[in-house]
């Protein structure tokens, strides 16, 4: 009997958990899903490209303004939200299978890759001036990382520009950090003047709003349409936003529409929405841009006394703060989807970090000296490598840094091959440049040819590029 007594909790507990699960599997576990569900796979470096339609965020109470389904208050909005992965996703009816996105336009479509090239898209798209002869900006304050990036900011500003019929007013450039102060105007490094975009320095522009000149007004604008607008330009510091626009999340003829309306005197550009944003390769700045006669002179001097060859190799050596590995793992699944294969990151990307000879001598086998820009970074034993086999590099006590960085690029343009990193700005830059002058980049074909103006960021954003087809 004690026996029995003793076994007699544990009998009991186990009825106990038996009637609970039964009760639960009853009333709790009829309400889960017959089926499992699944998060879609998102690739956070490969986002959606830029015209297809984006969520509406839910609409405040304040005054707002509507542009291409982006609701943003008036004055100083706050950004709206990115879609969760559930919108990035669609929504799942209750089969869990995919439903398709709401995607109605509320203007008619208009094919991008049909659009010709050979005149403003704001005629393409029939958006003629209205007799209003007034002469409105787009006023670029270069904000986002270093020079190369700023550089393809002020490329694109001046894609837009030319393609809403506005006057650019040109950026002083920066170092990368927002407490850093500027260190040349553009007008310091590049003359831009002879292209088809009609171009002011910041100081020509601020003279004139002061006299009250150019579009009639003075003091304080407070009908800007800003694509971005960053503090620490003192040229902003009176220019307050009626609207914001995210060129990310609008396809190229909302932006042109928006850009080119007579609402807004000025366009402010300039900063990470402008550098991630998809305007039209074509006009591209670098077929009108000049370095200025002092740049010049240096690249000249160089040539004339270090024994280059005259059609000499160039390379980039680029280390990325040895993140060259991680960036390249990125662009290789770019390639990807750009169907260019899913095996070529250890024979095609990661080779474009070391630099080594047997890599860039797949495109130059003859002998002689070659030229090698870098950004100083790599081990000690890798300058030794290739100064061994024949590499000369620029070193300058009156160009050092950012202005040093200027004479290398443009050592590279000039060079008959250069052999680049794909996944640096400077690289591609180069690469719009060259091809500007009629040259390759041979080892990035496979980048300009589609995208010539912009290669970097489009490429590894999967943009469909509004642009005129590669010679």
């Amino acid at each position: 009997m004690g026996i029995r007594v003793q076994f007699l909790p544990i009998v009991l507990s186990v009825a106990l958990l038996f009637v609970l699960q039964h009760f639960l599997k009853k009333t709790y576990i009829t309400y889960l899903p017959t089926e499992q569900k699944t998060t879609p796979q998102h690739n956070e470096s490969v986002p959606a490209p830029m015209h297809l339609a984006i969520p509406t965020p839910t609409p405040t109470k304040t005054a707002e303004v509507t542009i291409n389904n982006v609701v943003t208050p008036a004055g100083k909005p706050k950004p709206e939200p990115e879609p969760n992965r559930r919108q990035r996703g669609g929504s799942r009816n209750a089969k869990g299978k995919q439903k398709s996105k709401n995607t109605q336009p509320q203007e008619p479509h208009v094919e991008i890759q049909s659009l010709p090239l050979d005149k403003p898209l704001f005629q393409t798209l029939g958006l003629e001036d209205d007799g209003d002869q007034q002469e409105r900006f787009v006023v670029c304050c270069t904000s986002y990382g270093r020079h190369n990036n700023q550089l393809i900011e002020l490329a694109k500003s001046y894609s837009l520009a030319y393609h809403t019929g506005r006057t650019l007013v040109l950026p002083t450039f920066y170092h990368k950090f927002m407490g850093d102060e500027g260190t040349h105007p553009a007008e310091y490094f590049y003359d831009i003047s002879n292209g088809p975009v009609k171009v002011i320095t910041a100081e020509e522009w601020q003279t004139a709003q002061r006299e009250g000149g150019n579009n009639g007004t003075s003091g304080v604008i407070s009908d800007a349409l800003c694509v971005d607008h960053d503090r620490r330009c003192p040229i902003l510091k009176n220019i307050h936003c009626k609207t914001r626009i995210r060129p990310k999340q609008t396809d190229i003829v909302t932006l042109i529409k928006a850009g080119r309306s007579a609402k807004y005197s000025v366009v402010v550009t300039g900063g990470e929405n402008t550098f991630f944003s998809n305007v039209p390769h074509t006009p591209c700045m670098y077929s009108y841009l000049q370095l200025q006669p002092h740049f010049k002179n240096e690249v000249a001097r160089y040539l004339a006394n270090t024994a280059l060859p005259k059609e000499y190799l160039a390379i980039h050596l680029r280390n990325f703060e040895n993140r060259c590995g991680t960036l390249g793992k990125k662009h290789a699944k770019a390639r990807a989807l750009h169907g260019l294969g899913v095996k070529g990151y250890v024979t095609e990307v990661l080779p474009m970090c070391a630099m080594k000879p047997s890599y860039y001598r797949r495109f130059w086998n003859e002998k002689g000296m070659f030229f090698v820009a870098h950004d100083r970074q790599s081990p000690k034993t890798t300058y030794h490598n290739l100064s061994a086999d024949g590499a000369a590099f620029y070193k300058s006590e009156e160009f050092t840094s950012e202005e040093g960085m200027v004479i290398e690029f443009w050592l590279c343009v000039h060079a008959k091959v250069f052999v680049g990193n794909a996944f640096s700005t400077l690289s591609l830059n180069i690469c719009a440049a060259r091809r500007a002058i009629g040259k390759n980049c041979t080892n990035l074909s496979y980048i300009y040819q589609k995208f010539p103006c912009f290669p970097h960021p489009d490429f590894e954003r999967l943009y469909q590029p509004l642009a005129e087809p590669a010679p």
